[in-house]
Order: C-alpha cells, then structure tokens, then sequence
C-alpha cells in the first residue's frame, strides 16, 4: 500500500481546524479521551500559525488536561504546547500528574502485600453482604 504525499494545509484550514478543536472542547460533553487528543493534534496543525489563534488553543488544552491526569501527562509530554505554556499553568499540569501518582513507579512488595490482602477482605466482605442480601442464592468465589 502506498500513501500519497500529504499537501500543506492552507492557512485557512488550520484557521478552521483550531476554531473547530476549540468549539469541541468548549462542548464540555466529549470526554478528555477524545478532547485532548484533538487539541494536541490541533496544536501541531497550527505550530506555522501566528501566535493569536494558537494561543487560546493552549489555554483551553491546559484548562481541559487539569480535569484528568492522563491528559494532563500528554499535554506535558507535548513538546510545542508546553513551550507555549506559562508557569503556572505548567505547575498546575503537574500537580495534577503528581496528584495521580502518575509515574511514581511500583509499589514496593510490602506495600504491594498489604494492598492485595486489603482489596481480598473487601471483596469477602462484599461477598458476605450480598449474601444476606439475596438469601438463597449462591455466589461464586
């Protein structure tokens, strides 16, 4: 399979594109799943683009990537958008990666033990009340 050269998009559709990307993400309905990743691509669209339209791009990426870690991650790991992004919006970004316990690594084995053996009580627990709940009715285990 061959692909065909891409074509530079025209000022006016990368215009179009970020207005696009804006509107959805002001949607407030699409999740982070499928806002942020748009606005990143928007983003690289318009790296070429003046600075006005990409501006408002990066405060509304920031602003959604703040409500969710994982796109909080992305937006940093974003190398054009992070280098068009303020102090304080790059601390809040990662605060809330921080927050998240994104990429602090593995839990050490003790820790790793107790939370295993927590998470096995609270579902012999469930297990038991749902029991008395629907009497009669076997559960697996």
């Amino acid at each position: 399979m061959t692909t065909s050269p891409r074509r530079p998009a025209a000022p006016g559709e990368t215009g179009d594109a970020v207005a696009k990307t804006l509107e959805l993400i002001g949607q407030g309905e699409p999740t982070t799943a499928t806002s942020a990743p748009a606005g990143l691509t928007a983003q690289d669209l318009a790296a070429s683009q003046p600075e006005e339209g990409t501006a408002q791009l990066c405060d509304a990426i920031v602003k959604l990537a703040a409500t969710d870690a994982y796109a909080a991650r992305n937006a940093m790991g974003h190398s054009m958008l992070r280098a068009r992004m303020t102090c304080r919006q790059e601390r809040q970004l990662t605060s809330v990666v921080a927050a998240a316990g994104l990429g602090a690594g593995y839990l050490p084995p003790g820790h790793m033990d107790a939370f295993t053996a927590a998470v096995g009580q609270a579902e012999e627990h469930l297990r038991t009340l749902l029991r008395s709940a629907t009497p009669g009715r076997p559960l697996d285990g």
